[in-house]
């Protein structure tokens, strides 16, 4: 993967759709209907319509989805935001949220989430292993 860029992924069928119009095409699109497949060609070629499309495995009893992954470059807000979300991840490791960051907030994700779920375990294990120590420990909330 290159640097400064974040892995995407695109899941649904592989449907061949035949287009006529100004310009006759074919393309192959990646949809989860075939619904889904006709709004995208016709979004990409304006004025054309739809003549046939089909889902590439129809042969099989059922198709199986496919997944297309592909990159897609960071903007310089989405990398200033995940570097506030992996310094709060450090930070909640630390056991030093004093007021941790809630769902919705610019420094929250999944992973901080889970890390201070993980410290406050830690703080409350520790804090039952060695209750001498316990008063000298931050209280988890």
């Amino acid at each position: 993967m290159t640097e400064g860029t974040a892995l995407r992924v695109l899941e649904g069928y592989v449907f061949s759709l035949y287009l006529r119009g100004a310009e006759d095409a074919s393309m192959q699109v990646i949809a989860p209907t075939l619904e889904a497949a006709i709004s995208i060609a016709t979004r990409a070629y304006p004025g054309c319509v739809v003549h046939s499309g089909f889902c590439e495995n129809r042969y099989n009893e059922r198709p199986k989805p496919t997944k297309l992954y592909f990159e897609e470059p960071f903007s310089e807000d989405q990398v200033e935001r995940l570097t506030v979300q992996l310094a709060g991840c450090s930070t909640a490791a630390m056991g030093a949220t004093k007021e941790p960051a809630e769902r919705g907030d610019y420094g929250w994700s999944q992973a901080y989430q889970d890390v201070l779920e993980l410290r406050r375990k830690y703080d409350q294990l520790f804090a039952r292993r060695n209750p001498s120590s316990a008063r000298k420990a931050r209280k988890p909330k």
